[in-house]
């Protein structure tokens, strides 16, 4: 039998070109696989970090400080559209072009909202905003880490700025990577350091570990 094929190729070249070909797929596996794990994380975080927005608006009206109604509302509609676009994501193979863009304006609006919220409030310095700067970080500080995996933004389009006004206190943003489990126990560590067990987050056993 011939040593070449057809084309002139020798079997050593094609062995070669075969093999560049399976580190190209394997390459953009991995790339795929990365891209719907961040994804399957924030679809999990999801209803979490809709309660933790929603524990904070609570404590917000139950000391006296109630934030517009018709912000509230985008901000909660926003998490229910990252909701549904994560579970889209992951359910579509390959996901639609364009999702992963729909996910980060969720994000968008969510922050924004919740940025508009938090620098208004005229609480005095004291325990309460203690404990609302300490929860809102948790919530920033994970966004941002969901951020840091989801590649790069848009000119202009960060999720998350470096800085966040929380009344008269101001949050230095450190993105965070957080599994549910992570972020119940951060969140739970600033309510009862703060003297709030109240709002703490219920811990399922398995997560007590």
């Amino acid at each position: 039998m011939n040593d070449t094929c057809m084309n002139g190729m020798s079997r050593r070249e094609f062995g070669k070109l075969m093999g560049m070909g399976t580190l190209v797929l394997s390459i953009g596996a991995s790339v795929f696989t990365a891209g719907c794990s961040i994804v399957s994380d924030i679809a999990n975080w999801g209803p979490l970090g809709l309660t933790a927005f929603n524990t904070i608006i609570t404590l917000l009206e139950t000391a006296g400080f109630i934030p517009a109604a018709a912000i509230v509302a985008v901000v909660r509609a926003a998490f229910a559209q990252l909701i549904a676009d994560c579970k889209q994501y992951e359910a579509i193979q390959p996901p639609p072009v364009g999702l992963l863009a729909e996910i980060r304006a969720a994000f968008v609006i969510i922050v924004s909202n919740f940025q508009n919220i938090l620098s208004s409030l005229a609480a005095p310095i004291g325990p309460f905003l203690t404990l609302i700067v300490g929860l809102a970080q948790v919530v920033f500080d994970t966004i941002a880490g969901f951020e840091s995996q989801l590649g790069p933004a848009p000119a202009g389009q960060a999720l998350v700025p470096g800085r966040v006004q929380v009344g008269q206190r101001t949050i230095q943003v450190t993105p965070t990577l957080r599994s549910r489990r992570a972020f119940k126990h951060v969140w739970n560590s600033v309510c009862a350091a703060s003297g709030y067990p109240n709002a703490e987050m219920p811990v399922s056993f398995w997560e007590r570990f």
